[in-house]
């Protein structure tokens, strides 16, 4: 019963451990009360997320295993584990994932983007090879504003991520954003050599 006592966040103690990396906690919580796995917090956090995004790779297996379904569940903002994890650059974690649920690489998160969005907006080349080997097909998708993780690459200047993506998909090169604007005008717009 206290396992399932929330705090004023709505956090349960797995939700906690799990965001601290508390492998023998989790796992002891997760034997009191296997339901837990299944509470939101008040953002809607699901113990999955917390342990996603800080990349503890020991907890999310103990997570997944508990509780597989988690895995698709959104935030309240909209965002899967996988999202947050690619958003981190928590590259393991984001393996795990994807092989948990491949097609969680191409769910639409907040401002419609998907995990590959994130990952070449923060230019982590790791995790934006294990998602394009997942969901090649991600690199010609659009989020909310019509950009592709092309547009996102180029404006912040990550350019080895910009090669991976003109690599998967030549012909974004050539994409306008729902402005008109092609990946070399964000470039180009933000100075990027």
């Amino acid at each position: 019963a206290t396992v399932m006592a929330a705090d004023g966040d709505g956090c349960l103690p797995l939700h906690l451990a799990a965001e601290c990396g508390r492998k023998a906690v989790v796992r002891l919580l997760l034997q009191a009360g296997p339901g837990a796995a299944m509470v939101a917090d008040a953002d809607g956090q699901l113990p999955l997320h917390l342990a996603a995004e800080c990349g503890h790779e020991a907890v999310v297996r103990l997570l997944l295993q508990a509780a597989p379904a988690t895995v698709t569940v959104a935030d309240a903002g909209g965002m899967l584990p996988l999202h947050w994890a690619a958003y981190k650059g928590r590259e393991a974690v984001v393996r795990q994932l994807v092989e948990a649920a491949a097609a969680a690489a191409m769910a639409a998160g907040f401002r419609g983007r998907l995990p590959l969005h994130l990952a070449a907006l923060q230019g982590n080349e790791a995790v934006v090879r294990l998602l394009l080997q997942a969901a090649p097909g991600a690199a010609m998708v659009a989020d909310a504003g019509g950009r592709l993780p092309l547009h996102l690459a180029a404006e912040c200047g990550h350019e080895e991520v910009v090669r991976l993506l003109l690599q998967a998909a030549p012909a974004t090169v050539t994409a306008a954003d729902a402005g008109g604007m092609l990946p070399l005008h964000w470039a180009a717009y933000k100075g990027r050599e």
